[in-house]
This record gives C-alpha cells, structure tokens and sequence, in this order.
C-alpha cells in the first residue's frame, strides 16, 4: 500500500493535498482510487462498444459484465467518499 501511495503522489500536487509529511490526504488518494475503477469500467464500456462479445465465450462475457459493474459502481463509491472526507 506504501508503494501505491508513493506512486501516486506526484498527482496530489495537481490537487494540493499533500500533507507536511509528504504523504496525499485521504480524499485525494480516493479520488485517484476513482479513476482508476472509471477507466476499468471504461475498458469494459469500450470492449462491448466494439463487438469484443460478438466471438468471446460466456465466460469471458460473464467477466467483463463483472468488470463493468464493478469498476463503474467502484468508481461512484470512491467519488462519493472522496467528497465525505473533504471536511
């Protein structure tokens, strides 16, 4: 988790929510969390878009639906987060 938050510090500049310790701030770390689950999701959105189900089994079918709803719900569940901890 350490290695993460480190990757991902240099986009708390671009919200200026970098603690005095060098660390992001919760909300920014959610922010980023959501994202990163939009464009999962995204993936999802494009690979359907495409006809990536017109060949693919039920399974892998089965999967990106997963991966859709997941990464969509996900991201409205990190937004949502990000806005709490701001106060």
């Amino acid at each position: 988790m350490l290695f993460l938050m480190r990757l991902a510090a240099p986009f708390a500049t671009l919200f200026g929510s970098l603690s005095g310790e060098g660390y992001m701030s919760r909300s920014a770390r959610h922010l980023i969390n959501a994202l990163i689950c939009l464009a999962v999701g995204g993936h999802a959105v494009y690979w359907f878009a495409t006809g990536g189900a017109e060949f693919a089994s039920s399974l892998r079918v089965g999967l990106v639906v997963a991966q859709a709803v997941l990464g969509l719900a996900g991201a409205v569940w990190f937004y949502s987060r990000s806005r709490s901890t701001l106060s």
